[in-house]
């Protein structure tokens, strides 16, 4: 693992904001200074734009817009079905098993081929199974 990692500057994330003083600490540092400064500097770039405006994209945003679509698909072939019960609606279940299932691929999709090797390490793939609604919990 550690040479792949090193090869390509990747590394690998860890949750850090976890408690009042992590975010504390957070919220003064220069991280979160430059985030706010990049999140001005977006809404700087966009003022007086209109929606019809052209927008040039970059490989990676044309990347992330065609996996998102996937995924939209994905929830049109699975739609709601009509049950009994309020909560855990089974097509969900079926949208979900298919996003864990092609999670790896949709990252692989989005990045550089030079990143590829990334996605086996990474704990995003988890992430993205076990975020959206959180199937435990349904």
């Amino acid at each position: 693992m550690g040479r792949h990692v090193q090869l390509t500057g990747f590394v690998m994330p860890e949750k850090l904001g976890a408690s009042s003083t992590a975010m504390s600490l957070f919220e003064t540092s220069q991280a979160a200074r430059r985030l706010v400064t990049f999140v001005q500097s977006l809404a700087a770039a966009v003022r007086d734009s209109k929606l019809s405006d052209e927008c040039p994209t970059s490989p990676l945003l044309e990347r992330l817009v065609s996996t998102l679509s996937t995924a939209e698909g994905w929830v049109k072939e699975y739609p709601p079905v009509q049950q009994q019960f309020r909560y855990g609606n089974k097509a969900f279940r079926c949208w979900h098993s298919r996003l864990c299932v092609s999670s790896r691929k949709l990252i692989k999709d989005m990045l550089p081929e030079s990143h590829h090797v990334c996605v086996h390490y990474s704990a995003k793939v988890k992430e993205l199974c076990f975020n959206p609604g959180g199937l435990p919990r349904i």
